[in-house]
């Protein structure tokens, strides 16, 4: 539970679908073979009014648009790579209209991720309901305080300095 961050790639898909989204992690954890034929796997519901799944892979031996392509294919509302460390990576794509997907497409930090495909991979083999989650961006507020903060800081300093630069000043 909570929030967490990520990076959406630049090939990504918007709007992002609203609501839950059922969280899987295919045997390919690359993402980079064709999904199989029978995925989604049993115990999805089919995924009548739900809004859908995504599939968390791994980073490595194929391209980001290529991850995504793979899980557009079979389904997917969405892809989450897993980086390799604990750095996440900006996700670009190329210019051609073959690397263009429907679906977003999120980078997230390793630990992240694992949980993610941990969680996923052991509720699906204990027959338990699904992880599921939701995907929203980051919208900062107009009226930050912090930010606030700073500016009359700033602003008080410069007041200061004016002052006190000009104090000993004969006119």
């Amino acid at each position: 539970q909570g929030n967490y961050a990520g990076y959406f790639a630049t090939f990504s898909t918007w709007p992002l679908p609203k609501g839950d989204l059922i969280v899987r992690s295919p045997k390919d954890e690359l993402g980079c073979d064709k999904y199989p034929l029978d995925w989604p796997p049993p115990g999805m519901g089919g995924l009548g009014p739900a809004p859908g799944w995504v599939s968390v892979v791994r980073r490595g031996e194929c391209t980001f648009v290529h991850k995504a392509q793979m899980a557009e294919q079979a389904g997917a509302a969405g892809v989450i790579i897993v980086s390799n460390n604990q750095t996440v990576q900006i996700m670009g794509g190329g210019n051609s209209t073959d690397e263009r997907v429907g679906i977003f497409a999120l980078g997230v930090d390793r630990q992240l991720g694992d949980r993610f495909r941990n969680a996923s991979i052991a509720a699906q083999q204990a027959g338990k309901e699904p992880l599921t989650m939701s995907v929203s961006p980051y919208v900062s507020s107009l009226l930050n305080i912090s930010e606030l903060f700073l500016i009359l800081l700033a602003t008080a300093l410069v007041a200061l300095g004016a002052f006190f630069s000009t104090a000993d000043l004969d006119v």
